[in-house]
């Protein structure tokens, strides 16, 4: 079977790496420590880029990135690391899964130290026990545990977690026998991403079953395992009879709200064939103590996202500071929205409409960066400050980048 490779983007806010620059106080002037601040990275960039697709060869962009969102690239970037997916780490390390295992049974999980002004250092490399078929990786909130998701079964059906722990100050990564959960930690196909809520205990992931479609929920625990849990009926309804909504993408914020991408199905067979009836919705819930998800949103309260496009997207992100939803569409543009906890998402401004955006990640400095193209061959990695006060494009963007597939962002 063909391997699924995507870019694990993990929708999360992680652990800040400023003790790595800070300065000592003693005998500085007021103007040199104010020149200090200025020239402390907010946020660390990096962006995958793809050489040669056939012979399985990528590299690694790295950027610093100042208060304003001016970006500078990091010595020796682009840097010879060849990453499948990359993942954000707890401030000091970055993860990947090494582009050359795909084609084994196994992969290879390399941990790169960023703790020197963000150049990636390799310090470990950690083998996957075998899975049937790897289809996605990431990280919880806090970088405490990594997750490789492996489809099992006679028929390829069932998803499992395999669990890491995180050694935090060597980035060591250590596989967790989770076996004693048995079935419990296998669940319906669910391969697009899984989000946490801000208290890293309850997580949600689209399912797509071959004969349904669902919202999966789990509960955290602390050795790592994630056993399912009932998220209850999820409503609204569409409003034709005999029509359905299926999640497609999901993103929790820092508290406990949830929004999810809702694509109209007619029939069952239209589901299978990926024909939805109408463009994707989107739909905002509020996660009770027991990780069930309720709305007061209406059918009428939906905001339609302008493109048709049944399970391409590259982002799907809730801003650190709650205020905003970045969606990108597969073909061409970025949607931004207001967000605001459980309230209805309202329209706030479309970006790129002339670009097919790949990916999207936020620091916690009001900076959304976005990789995106609109040649074969000729990318692009964009950066904007947005606030209630509108979005203006940071200096010195856009930065060429060949064909980027992704991107992480760990806030400085």
């Amino acid at each position: 079977m063909a391997r699924s490779i995507r870019f694990a983007v993990c929708l999360t806010t992680v652990l800040c790496a400023g003790a790595a620059f800070a300065q000592d106080p003693s005998g500085q002037t007021d103007a040199s420590t104010s020149q200090a601040a200025a020239s402390t990275p907010v946020a660390y960039v990096y962006v995958g880029n793809t050489i040669d697709q056939d012979n399985l060869e990528n590299n690694l962009y790295g950027f610093s990135a100042a208060a304003n969102g001016k970006l500078t690239a990091l010595p020796g970037s682009p840097f010879a690391i060849n990453p499948a997916y990359v993942l954000e780490g707890n401030g000091k390390f970055l993860f990947d899964v090494n582009y050359n295992t795909l084609s084994s049974d196994t992969e290879v999980f390399d941990t790169f130290s960023v703790a020197h002004h963000g150049i990636p250092e390799l310090v470990d490399k950690a083998t996957a026990p075998p899975g049937d078929y790897q289809v996605d990786a990431f990280l919880d909130h806090t970088g405490t545990h990594l997750y490789n998701l492996v489809f099992g079964g006679p028929d390829h059906t069932k998803i499992y977690f395999q669990v890491f722990s995180i050694n935090q100050t060597t980035g060591k990564l250590s596989y967790s026998d989770l076996s004693e959960l048995g079935e419990t930690s296998k669940v319906d196909i669910a391969e697009f991403g899984i989000s946490f809520l801000g208290n890293n205990e309850y997580a949600y992931s689209p399912s797509f079953a071959l004969a349904s479609c669902s919202l999966l929920g789990f509960r955290h625990r602390s050795d790592g395992a994630m056993q399912p849990v009932n998220i209850g009926t999820l409503e609204p309804k569409p409003k034709d009879s005999g029509h359905f909504f299926c999640p497609a993408v999901v993103a929790g914020d820092a508290t406990d709200h949830v929004a999810l991408l809702l694509e109209e199905y007619a029939s069952v067979d239209a589901y299978q064939h990926g024909h939805p009836y109408a463009p994707p919705v989107i739909a905002t819930y509020t996660a009770g103590s027991n990780g069930e998800l309720t709305t007061t949103n209406t059918y009428e309260d939906l905001k339609t996202v302008t493109e048709n496009i049944a399970f391409g997207f590259g982002g799907f992100s809730i801003s650190p500071s709650g205020k905003f939803l970045a969606v990108s569409r597969s073909q061409a543009g970025l949607e931004i929205f207001h967000f605001d906890g459980a309230k209805p998402v309202t329209e706030f401004k479309t970006l790129l409409t002339h670009e097919a955006v790949y990916g999207v990640s936020w620091d916690n400095n009001n900076h959304l960066y976005v990789t995106g193209a609109n040649t074969a061959g000729r990318g692009s990695l964009y950066v904007y400050t947005i606030t209630p006060a509108g979005i203006t494009e940071a200096p010195g963007s856009p930065y060429a980048i060949p064909q980027p597939f992704g991107i992480v962002v760990q806030p400085g």
